[in-house]
């Protein structure tokens, strides 16, 4: 049945928030890992421009070509995909800042759907794809995947009649919650099912620079002739630990981003500008903090995951994200255990967040320090 505007459910973070808060309000100290909301400082030199920036007060105006973004961070932004992923992209017509990147997907929705049109969602996936599609009318159809594909989907077993009708086709890779990534294969396929249906692309990269192996993610915009149908979202959010600033950004194909500036401009009128130029001049400038970031997290990471192991859960071994997803232990009931967990100081997500297939799993922030996952494991250990 299609789910209407009236029936959605609380948003994710803000039904977590409210958890967390009850349960610290009852007493309980609550160590939590629902939210990806870095808890390490920024870089200093970033803080430092931004303070030079605040006090010009020719930067309390509206922004330098308002929601179209500085010039001086469209080019960052394209500098960025020509360094990392060997990708050229005009800056006036293949990029676009965005307060974030989690409103892409509600201005993707809003300017290239309409009633009746399809939308394909791979799961598990941050909730708001699934949601904007619905509040745009759409239809959609859930492409499972499962840890034996390493959350893959198998693009052969999509019906013909589902591609046909296909306008929207959404990816996240790096993956929230499984941290699984894509190979160049996958995205190359992907680009030709798309030019043969006429369908477009947006895979959600935000993760792409938390990797903890040889091997970074890559971007569907390396893929030849990706440009013709696919966009790629992005965001300053994670890797600079700078998730209140609201700094991301959409790069790919020019008519899309012009079809979502159309409908943007009437929103917004962009980044606060000290934010934008101190965010400009640090995508050049932090791939040492950005390294050191890895390293916190892959310590983080493997000490949760150790310990989940050892007390009876699955643990996908991802080697990017800033999560880890685990299947709960065979003998407990789902939902009752992420109750459980909560009850004994332990905050995390229901997999069922992410997709009704998925109600076995939990999801894990790794934006809790390490006395305090060590803590954590603790309480499982003793309730377990």
């Amino acid at each position: 049945m299609q789910t209407k505007q009236n029936d959605l459910s609380e948003y994710l973070t803000t039904l977590m928030r409210k958890k967390v808060s009850a349960a610290k309000e009852s007493g309980l100290d609550v160590i939590d890992f629902t939210i990806g909301n870095p808890d390490l400082p920024p870089p200093a030199e970033l803080l430092e421009q931004l303070i030079q920036e605040i006090r010009l007060i020719e930067n309390h105006s509206y922004p330098n070509r308002e929601t179209q973004g500085s010039q001086q961070l469209c080019e960052a932004i394209a500098t960025f995909y020509r360094n990392r992923f060997h990708v050229e992209l005009d800056p006036a017509l293949n990029v676009m800042p965005l307060i974030g990147s989690k409103e892409c997907a509600h201005y993707l929705c809003v300017s290239l759907l309409k009633p009746g049109d399809l939308v394909i969602i791979v799961e598990p996936c941050y909730p708001t794809y699934k949601v904007n599609a619905v509040l745009a009318g759409a239809e959609v159809f859930e492409l499972q995947t499962d840890a034996d594909n390493d959350y893959l989907p198998n693009l052969d077993d999509i019906p013909e009649h589902i591609l046909r009708r296909a306008k929207l086709f959404f990816t996240n890779y790096p993956n929230n919650p499984t941290g699984a990534t894509a190979p160049l294969s996958f995205y190359s396929k992907l680009v030709d099912l798309a030019r043969t249906y006429n369908f477009i692309i947006c895979n959600d990269n935000v993760y792409s620079e938390l990797y903890y192996d040889e091997h970074p993610p890559h971007s569907i915009l390396e893929v030849p002739n990706s440009l013709e149908v696919a966009v790629e979202s992005h965001s300053l959010s994670k890797t600079l630990n700078i998730c209140g600033w609201r700094v991301g950004m959409l790069s790919g194909n020019r008519m899309v981003i012009k079809r979502v500036l159309n409908v943007k401009q009437y929103a917004d009128a962009g980044i606060f500008m000290p934010i934008q130029i101190a965010a400009s001049k640090a995508m050049s400038t932090q791939e040492q903090f950005v390294s050191n970031l890895r390293n916190i997290y892959c310590h983080r990471k493997q000490a949760l995951q150790d310990g989940l192991i050892r007390n009876g859960y699955w643990v996908y071994p991802s080697t990017s994200g800033m999560y880890v997803w685990a299947r709960i232990p065979e003998h407990r009931n789902a939902p009752e255990h992420v109750e459980f967990l909560l009850s004994k100081g332990i905050a995390v997500n229901p997999g069922k967040a992410y997709g009704d297939f998925y109600s076995d799993y939990v999801r894990f922030s790794l934006n809790v320090p390490i006395n305090r996952i060590e803590q954590a494991i603790e309480r499982i250990v003793t309730n377990s």
